[in-house]
Protein backbone atom coordinates (compact mmCIF):
# COMPACT_ATOMS: atom_id res chain seq x y z
CA UNK A 1 0.00 0.00 0.00
CA UNK A 2 3.21 2.42 0.54
CA UNK A 3 4.32 1.66 -2.30
CA UNK A 4 1.13 2.69 -4.67
CA UNK A 5 1.49 5.96 -2.55
CA UNK A 6 4.78 6.60 -3.75
CA UNK A 7 3.64 5.80 -7.07
CA UNK A 8 0.95 8.27 -6.89
CA UNK A 9 2.76 10.89 -5.84
CA UNK A 10 5.72 10.51 -8.23
CA UNK A 11 3.09 10.54 -11.01
CA UNK A 12 1.24 12.94 -9.80
CA UNK A 13 4.83 15.53 -9.45
CA UNK A 14 5.94 13.91 -13.16
CA UNK A 15 2.68 15.47 -14.57
CA UNK A 16 2.51 18.71 -13.02
CA UNK A 17 6.49 19.39 -13.81
CA UNK A 18 5.42 18.19 -17.77
CA UNK A 19 2.59 20.85 -17.75
CA UNK A 20 3.92 23.29 -16.19
CA UNK A 21 7.11 22.84 -18.28
CA UNK A 22 4.61 22.74 -21.35
CA UNK A 23 3.16 26.56 -20.17
CA UNK A 24 6.18 27.76 -20.01
CA UNK A 25 6.91 27.11 -23.52
CA UNK A 26 5.36 28.00 -26.72
CA UNK A 27 5.77 28.67 -30.62
CA UNK A 28 5.51 31.87 -32.60
CA UNK A 29 4.86 32.23 -36.54
CA UNK A 30 8.36 34.00 -38.06
CA UNK A 31 9.48 34.50 -42.05
CA UNK A 32 12.18 35.69 -43.66
CA UNK A 33 11.72 39.69 -44.86
CA UNK A 34 15.07 39.94 -46.20
CA UNK A 35 18.35 38.36 -46.46
CA UNK A 36 21.80 39.69 -48.16
CA UNK A 37 25.44 38.30 -48.08
CA UNK A 38 26.27 42.40 -47.42
CA UNK A 39 24.75 44.54 -44.84
CA UNK A 40 27.52 46.94 -43.79
CA UNK A 41 27.29 45.97 -40.54
CA UNK A 42 30.74 45.52 -38.70
CA UNK A 43 29.71 43.50 -35.59
CA UNK A 44 27.74 40.72 -34.71
CA UNK A 45 24.54 41.97 -33.48
CA UNK A 46 20.69 41.86 -33.01
CA UNK A 47 19.36 44.56 -34.10
CA UNK A 48 14.91 45.53 -33.21
CA UNK A 49 12.85 47.09 -36.11
CA UNK A 50 9.74 47.54 -34.65
CA UNK A 51 7.54 49.39 -37.36
CA UNK A 52 7.93 49.86 -41.26
CA UNK A 53 9.69 52.25 -41.50
CA UNK A 54 12.55 51.28 -39.46
CA UNK A 55 12.77 48.65 -42.01
CA UNK A 56 12.70 50.85 -44.63
CA UNK A 57 15.57 52.51 -43.37
CA UNK A 58 17.45 49.57 -42.70
CA UNK A 59 16.92 48.46 -46.01
CA UNK A 60 18.41 51.48 -47.63
CA UNK A 61 21.10 51.03 -45.23
CA UNK A 62 22.28 48.50 -46.49
CA UNK A 63 21.08 49.12 -50.25
CA UNK A 64 24.57 49.74 -52.41
CA UNK A 65 26.22 46.88 -50.55
CA UNK A 66 24.43 44.19 -51.60
CA UNK A 67 26.08 41.07 -53.54
CA UNK A 68 22.49 39.32 -53.71
CA UNK A 69 19.23 39.90 -51.50
CA UNK A 70 15.99 37.87 -50.90
CA UNK A 71 12.60 39.82 -50.15
CA UNK A 72 9.06 38.90 -49.93
CA UNK A 73 5.64 40.31 -49.89
CA UNK A 74 4.86 44.35 -51.07
CA UNK A 75 7.39 46.89 -52.60
CA UNK A 76 9.16 49.31 -50.29
CA UNK A 77 9.06 52.81 -50.99
CA UNK A 78 12.37 54.55 -50.85
CA UNK A 79 13.01 57.64 -48.99
CA UNK A 80 13.08 60.04 -51.94
CA UNK A 81 9.52 58.50 -53.13
CA UNK A 82 11.13 56.04 -55.36
CA UNK A 83 10.53 52.58 -55.08
CA UNK A 84 13.52 49.64 -54.64
CA UNK A 85 12.41 47.13 -57.02
CA UNK A 86 14.06 44.13 -54.98
CA UNK A 87 13.63 45.12 -52.25
CA UNK A 88 9.70 44.11 -50.70
CA UNK A 89 8.46 42.88 -47.71
CA UNK A 90 5.19 42.36 -45.42
CA UNK A 91 5.58 43.90 -41.96
CA UNK A 92 3.79 41.44 -39.45
CA UNK A 93 0.69 43.27 -37.90
CA UNK A 94 1.07 42.39 -34.43
CA UNK A 95 4.98 41.88 -34.17
CA UNK A 96 7.68 42.65 -35.24
CA UNK A 97 11.35 42.21 -37.31
CA UNK A 98 14.70 41.38 -36.20
CA UNK A 99 17.90 41.79 -38.08
CA UNK A 100 20.27 39.24 -37.37
CA UNK A 101 23.64 40.33 -38.59
CA UNK A 102 26.65 38.58 -38.20
CA UNK A 103 29.16 40.73 -38.74
CA UNK A 104 32.36 41.16 -40.77
CA UNK A 105 33.37 37.81 -42.60
CA UNK A 106 36.43 37.50 -44.11
CA UNK A 107 35.27 36.45 -47.60
CA UNK A 108 32.41 35.25 -49.47
CA UNK A 109 30.46 31.88 -49.05
CA UNK A 110 28.56 32.93 -45.44
CA UNK A 111 25.09 33.43 -45.26
CA UNK A 112 22.21 33.33 -43.00
CA UNK A 113 18.97 30.78 -43.43
CA UNK A 114 16.03 31.06 -41.53
CA UNK A 115 16.01 27.10 -40.92
CA UNK A 116 11.95 27.05 -39.72
CA UNK A 117 8.82 29.17 -39.77
CA UNK A 118 7.94 28.62 -36.19
CA UNK A 119 10.37 30.44 -33.58
CA UNK A 120 10.22 28.80 -29.97
CA UNK A 121 9.96 30.97 -26.58
CA UNK A 122 10.80 28.95 -23.30
CA UNK A 123 10.35 31.35 -20.27
CA UNK A 124 11.54 34.24 -21.37
CA UNK A 125 13.45 33.29 -24.14
CA UNK A 126 12.44 33.87 -28.27
CA UNK A 127 14.91 31.04 -30.08
CA UNK A 128 14.74 31.95 -33.82
CA UNK A 129 16.00 29.75 -35.53
CA UNK A 130 18.80 30.77 -37.70
CA UNK A 131 21.55 28.90 -38.98
CA UNK A 132 25.02 30.74 -39.80
CA UNK A 133 26.45 28.87 -42.82
CA UNK A 134 30.41 29.24 -43.42
CA UNK A 135 31.82 28.23 -46.37
CA UNK A 136 32.95 24.60 -47.59
CA UNK A 137 36.37 23.96 -46.81
CA UNK A 138 38.17 24.30 -50.06
CA UNK A 139 35.61 25.80 -52.20
CA UNK A 140 36.73 28.68 -53.99
CA UNK A 141 34.94 32.42 -52.79
CA UNK A 142 35.20 35.86 -53.07
CA UNK A 143 37.71 37.36 -51.49
CA UNK A 144 36.58 40.47 -50.22
CA UNK A 145 35.02 41.17 -46.69
CA UNK A 146 31.23 40.27 -46.37
CA UNK A 147 28.61 41.06 -43.84
CA UNK A 148 25.93 39.00 -44.10
CA UNK A 149 22.84 39.54 -42.18
CA UNK A 150 18.63 38.38 -42.37
CA UNK A 151 15.75 40.19 -41.44
CA UNK A 152 12.89 37.84 -39.51
CA UNK A 153 9.36 39.11 -39.14
CA UNK A 154 7.64 37.69 -35.86
CA UNK A 155 4.62 37.64 -35.25
CA UNK A 156 4.12 38.60 -32.06
CA UNK A 157 6.01 41.30 -29.73
CA UNK A 158 4.45 39.27 -26.29
CA UNK A 159 5.62 36.13 -24.44
CA UNK A 160 9.40 37.02 -24.69
CA UNK A 161 12.11 39.69 -22.82
CA UNK A 162 15.26 38.17 -24.84
CA UNK A 163 15.79 37.34 -28.40
CA UNK A 164 18.54 34.40 -29.12
CA UNK A 165 19.77 33.33 -32.81
CA UNK A 166 22.78 31.48 -32.51
CA UNK A 167 25.31 32.62 -30.08
CA UNK A 168 23.66 35.97 -29.90
CA UNK A 169 21.56 37.12 -27.06
CA UNK A 170 19.80 40.74 -26.29
CA UNK A 171 16.97 41.88 -24.51
CA UNK A 172 14.46 43.36 -26.04
CA UNK A 173 13.59 47.29 -26.08
CA UNK A 174 12.15 48.35 -22.96
CA UNK A 175 13.62 45.01 -20.86
CA UNK A 176 17.12 46.14 -20.90
CA UNK A 177 19.10 45.27 -17.61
Amino acid sequence: MHNNRNWSLLLTFSCATLLSACALSSKVPVNTIYQSQQCAIGDSQLIFLDSPGQIQDFLASTDGHQLSSKALGKKVEGKDGGSQPDQTFTYPAEGRAIAVAWGERPNGGYRLELEAQEADIVEDTLSLPVKFLAPEAGKVTTQQLTSPCIVIAVDSKDGYERVQAGELISWTPGNEY
